[in-house]
């Protein structure tokens, strides 16, 4: 059986007990402690299947770049595997897009 667990911690105890007859049958028990690590087994999830965007053709690129769009995204794992980290991957050989954690897309000319 496999369960699906996020972090925690359970507490059990286990007996031990001998095969010889009633009157002399001995046993022992021991506490049992099992710490549930987080799996990292959840996907980021984008708060919108798509982002789209229309930005005019004069849009502020000086001195600093101009927000164009926030793109968000969360991950239902807990701890380090629910830290998350974007990067522009396709589309932006150019250099004109880029990104802040916690901040939003930019346009940057030139």
């Amino acid at each position: 059986m496999i369960i699906d667990l996020n972090e925690g911690t359970f507490y059990f105890k286990v007996v031990a007990s001998d095969s010889a007859p009633t009157g002399s049958k001995r046993s022992s028990t021991v506490p049992v402690k099992i710490d549930i690590l987080d799996e990292n087994d959840n996907p980021p999830r984008f708060t919108q299947a798509e982002y789209s965007v229309v930005i005019v053709d004069n849009i502020p690129y000086h001195p600093d770049p101009s927000p164009i769009v926030q793109v968000l995204a969360g991950d239902p794992d807990q701890g380090v595997n629910s830290e998350l980290y974007f990067n522009i991957i396709g589309g932006n050989d150019e250099g004109q897009f880029r990104y802040s954690l916690f901040k939003n897309l930019t346009f940057r000319f030139g």
